[in-house]
């Protein structure tokens, strides 16, 4: 909020309040407009939606469940501190296997954004040394 001094960019809701504390707006620049419509899984299954991130060297993940009716079933978040977002994707995908395994949800729809995550279930060998255990545990 602090007008040409800040590195961020303003969301167009708060135009109107800069414009009225005489602030120049600093505007984002939209690329595409991608539209996303969640899919429930069949009738007998919960679909995890995961998710990894890193800012700096700080990594974490998350993960939400439903049924097939779209409700919530329940979530996870996680810091793992220093790691890739290919380690952040990874973790967020074995966090989600246990917690299905927890729950005794035997039928677990697995959707991530992380290609190479996924295509990680195919090539065992694209999994980092360190997570490898936990892997073949998950699997």
């Amino acid at each position: 909020m602090s007008g040409l001094h800040s590195t961020s960019n303003c969301a167009v809701d708060d135009v109107a309040l800069l414009n009225s504390l005489q602030i120049s707006p600093s505007y984002r620049r939209v690329r595409d407009i991608v539209p996303v419509i969640w899919q429930p899984p069949s009738i007998t299954w919960v679909k995890a939606n995961t998710d990894g991130s890193v800012i700096g060297s700080n990594s974490s993940c998350g993960g939400i469940f439903r049924d097939h009716t779209g409700a919530f079933l329940g979530g996870f978040s996680s810091n793992i501190g220093l790691g890739t977002v290919f380690e952040a994707e990874l973790t967020g995908l074995m966090l989600a296997i246990e917690y299905a395994a927890s729950h005794n949800w035997s039928r677990l729809w697995l959707e991530s954004d992380s290609s190479s995550a996924v295509l990680a279930f195919k090539n065992h060998a694209a999994i980092p040394i360190r997570f490898r255990n936990r892997w073949h545990n998950c699997m």
